[in-house]
């Protein structure tokens, strides 16, 4: 038993001499490899975050080793065997495992999943372990969409429309935004999941304000698109109401407190002037009838005007 012998190529031959100092001819050789020194840890290239349920795992090792690759831990694992005939390996995780321990590996679809690989020599070294946890997200990130007016009463201004993922996501763009009856202003991000938008709502309009979001607008990290969100909608009104109308005064008249009949939108403010001096706001008596009974006025000639604001 020689002393240890670096790795390498070895013709190993032998001679015999007998007592009396003679030689043999030498013996026919024999070529061996000593091959101790273990391969170098394989390398897992293929991507740590995948959408795909079943994914081909890859990586590198020495050439025509055997690549043992194991998804699990524990008592429960499945492992493939592939031989990295080019120093290149890979193997599809939908296809049927060539060993397992205890009742096999389940993919963790929407999760994570524990990935070791070793590779053996020709000579039997079995290499350190190459790791890698897999992440797989196979879940559409959705979003919910908000308004900042706090009800459902309409509004005559602008509105802070805000979008929620319910993950962090990336090419999200005002113009992945569909705006009805309205006009889009600035577009913001606030976090990696929340955005916002200010719309205008169209001129003398009591159309509502609808805001969309389709689906693959935007994109979550592991390249899931988004679902489309539910439609949003906001109630308007900037349209003017209709003009009022003052019902006919007694002129001239001996009443210096002349009961002050006006015809407006129903709900709305009426306001009444006289020669442009505001006399006061009128009382809305039932439907569209407003009255006002002024502080007394003195002797003079008056322009009784009326304006409504809804």
């Amino acid at each position: 038993t020689p002393s240890a012998l670096p790795d390498g190529n070895y013709s190993i031959t032998a001679v015999a001499t007998d007592t009396t100092g003679n030689a043999s001819a030498e013996a026919v050789p024999q070529n061996i490899i000593i091959d101790v020194v273990k391969d170098g840890v394989p390398v897992i290239s293929s991507a740590s975050l995948t959408t795909d349920t079943t994914p081909t795992i890859s990586g590198t090792a020495e050439v025509g080793s055997v690549v043992k690759v194991t998804l699990g831990s524990g008592s429960n694992t499945s492992t493939w065997n592939v031989t990295a005939t080019d120093g290149t390996w890979s193997i599809d995780t939908s296809t049927t495992a060539t060993s397992t321990t205890g009742s096999g590996y389940t993919i963790a679809t929407n999760g994570t999943n524990a990935v070791s690989v070793t590779a053996t020599d020709a000579a039997g070294n079995v290499s350190a372990a190459g790791t890698q946890t897999l992440t797989i997200d196979s879940t559409a990130p959705t979003v919910a969409i908000t308004d900042d007016t706090g009800g459902t009463s309409a509004v005559n201004g602008d509105i802070t429309f805000t979008f929620t993922f319910s993950e962090a996501i990336s090419d999200f763009l005002a113009e992945d935004i569909t705006v009805a009856n309205g006009t889009k202003g600035a577009f913001s991000q606030t976090s990696s999941t929340v955005y916002t938008l200010i719309v205008t709502p169209d001129a003398n309009s009591t159309s509502a304000v609808t805001v969309d979001v389709a689906q693959d607008k935007a994109t979550d990290a592991a390249g899931n698109n988004n679902t489309a969100a539910p439609q949003a909608t906001q109630a308007v009104d900037t349209a003017a109401p209709t003009t009022p109308t003052i019902a006919a005064i007694t002129t001239p008249d001996n009443d210096s407190t002349p009961t002050i009949t006006v015809t407006a939108e129903n709900g709305s403010t009426v306001k009444v002037y006289a020669n442009g001096d505001l006399l006061g706001t009128a009382t809305n008596t039932s439907g569209t009838t407003h009255t006002l009974t002024p502080s007394a006025l003195p002797d003079g000639n008056y322009s009784i005007t009326a304006v409504a604001t809804d």
